[in-house]
This record gives structure tokens, sequence and C-alpha cells, in this order.
């Protein structure tokens, strides 16, 4: 799946980023199709092991029970918070993870590195790290995500009815809903420190002021979300679900049109120079559409499990489940990472 578009990716990233700039193609006596084999790891660089390690203060439960001292959790594990307590989640080699009390959160079990929100609130530091090649750490509410791409402490929190308010401390932080504007690029708000939104629908067009201080945040979510008691609606997770599924099929059909672009490929090399280095065009084209809607996907999915969450824990879980009906096909489709 995605054999000849993703291959093309590389030189995506490499020069032709803009949409608007004409891709450069290789002679035609150069000309290959796209190779199907997957690349090897990097035995010299490989990708760090997530080793998610839980630091428990007060009454914390995983997956419904208490956890042992310094437990190690797995990707989809759910940890939740009472009154009182809080929970660290050190990533080593990334981060931390705080849940505040009276959350509920779930380890993201397709999405590398990320946290879903149902309820309460979850604080995300990245510490200064060189020139570290870490990946970022996303936070995950109904209404949006949250990445902290370098060092940073961003805050992400989220009402009864699935309202997301998300601030930043220190750092930058990109906040989306894995939604696309007219020209197919991803529609996000950037915050800096002092910076905060609350989403609730579309992304707001610019950020509201936020606390820049730990000792502020109390008050801060406290004026975004304190008034909204209502409960979530059951339209919000079978809409979730709903959307990702549509983009599911579209990640399948450029797909299967970058298999036919790699054929046609294939039949023009040494035929027609001019024809190859259209369809090599092509190709390109389709790994940038491919590289937004995985993109799109990641956010996407991390609110589908911000939804399920949600519904969990005001007593109202749909069966069957809609995030482990989709887990397969996700996992399949975001599995080797997203760039």
């Amino acid at each position: 799946m995605l054999r000849a578009c993703a291959a093309a990716a590389l030189l995506v990233l490499a020069g032709c980023g803009d949409d608007d700039a004409e891709p450069r193609a290789e002679p035609p006596a150069e000309t290959r199709p796209p190779d199907p084999t997957p690349a090897q790891p990097d035995r010299d660089h490989p990708e760090p092991e997530v080793t998610v390690r839980l630091e428990a203060e007060g009454e914390v439960r995983v997956n419904g029970s208490a956890p042992a001292p310094d437990v190690a959790l797995r990707p989809g594990d759910r940890v939740e918070t009472s009154e009182g307590a809080r929970a660290v989640l050190s990533l080593p080699a990334v981060g931390r993870i705080t849940l505040a009390a009276g959350t509920s959160a779930r380890l993201d079990a397709v999405a590398p590195f990320a946290v879903a929100v149902g309820r309460g609130r979850a604080r995300g530091v990245l510490p200064p790290a060189g020139g570290s090649n870490r990946p970022p750490l996303r936070l995950a509410g109904p209404g949006a995500s949250l990445e902290l791409g370098g060092s940073g402490d961003a805050v992400l929190a989220v009402s009864p009815d699935g309202a997301t308010w998300v601030g930043v401390l220190s750092g930058l932080a990109e906040v989306d809903r894995g939604e696309a504007g007219e020209d197919g690029r991803i529609l996000s708000l950037s915050l800096v420190a002092g910076q905060a939104a609350t989403v609730d629908g579309a992304l707001p067009e610019a950020p509201g002021r936020g606390p820049t201080r730990e000792d502020g945040l109390d008050d801060a979510v406290g004026a975004a979300l304190g008034t909204r008691r209502g409960a979530a609606s059951p339209a919000g997770l079978r809409d979730a679900a709903e959307a990702l599924d549509a983009l599911l099929d579209a990640l399948d059909a450029e797909s299967e049109r970058g298999d036919s672009l790699a054929d046609r490929q294939r039949e023009a090399v040494g035929r027609s120079p001019e024809e190859s280095r259209a369809i090599q065009r092509e190709i390109v084209a389709c790994s940038q559409r491919v590289l937004r809607l995985r993109r799109a996907l990641r956010t996407r999915w991390e609110r589908l499990v911000a939804w399920g969450e949600l519904s969990r824990v005001t007593g109202r879980p749909p069966s069957p489940d809609p995030v482990e009906a989709r887990a397969e096909r996700g996992r399949a489709a975001l599995g080797d990472g997203v760039p």
C-alpha cells in the first residue's frame, strides 16, 4: 500500500515542498519505477523504543486496576487519576506528560508518542535536547491535537462536552483538527508562550492570551471551560468516526492511483522520455497528497480516541467500539510513522 507515492516522498521532502514549483524529473535514461521493497532500518541510528514509565501520586488506575510501582505502560493503556492524585508518564528520549487530578487518558496504540485525553488535563514537557532527532510529543482532545516539536511546555484540557483548551507555557506548539483548506494544506494554529485557544468546532482565527506559569493554569482553564457543564453529544463520536473513514478511503484511493502511475511509468521507460517525465511529476504530486492525508489522518485518529475516552467516562460507551473497529486499518495506514 502506498508503494509508488511513498517512494517519492523523499523527493518531496528534499525539494518539492512547494506545490506551485514544478518538480524536477530525472533524465529519462535514469528514470525507474519506484522500488516496492521497504527501506531497511538505519542500524547506526535506530528508532528509540517507546517505553512509557508511570509515576503515580495518589489514587491512580491503569486499565481499571492499581498499578505496580514504576510500571511500564503499553500502547493502548488507559490511565485515570482520582481527585487529589496525579500521574507522570515519562517517555525516554522524548519527554514527560503529567495527568492532573480527575483525568482520564489513553496512550495511543496506533499513532506514536501520542496521548489522547477524554477528561481532565494533561501537560506535556520536552526538555532541551541539543541536536537530538527525537520525535514530537503530541496531546489530543476531542476538539484538536497539539504537537510540541522542539523543547517546550504545553497543556491540553477537555471539558465535559468535548471542547478542548490548549495553551503554551514555553516554546512553540502547532494545533490542528486534521482538516484541510481549499488548497489541500492542513489548517493549523501556531501557539507561542503565553498564548492559548479553545477549540469547539473550527480552529479560531487567532490565539488568545494564556498563562506562562504553572500557577496560572487553574485560573486559565477554569475561565475557558469552567462554565461548560453539558454532556458531550453522541454525535461527536459518530462524526469523528465518519471523518476518519473518509480519510482512510481517500488514502486508499491515492494508493491505488500511485500503483497505477508506477505501472504506467514502467511501461514508458525507454519508450517516451516526455511521457516518462510527465508521469514522474504525477508521482511527486501523488506523494504530496499522501503526506497531507497521513498528517490529517494522524490527528483524526487521535481525536477519535479522545472522543472514545470521553464517551466511556461519561457512561455512554458505544457498541461496537468505533476505535477498536478501526484499529487494524488505522495501524496499516499509520504504523510506519508520519513525516
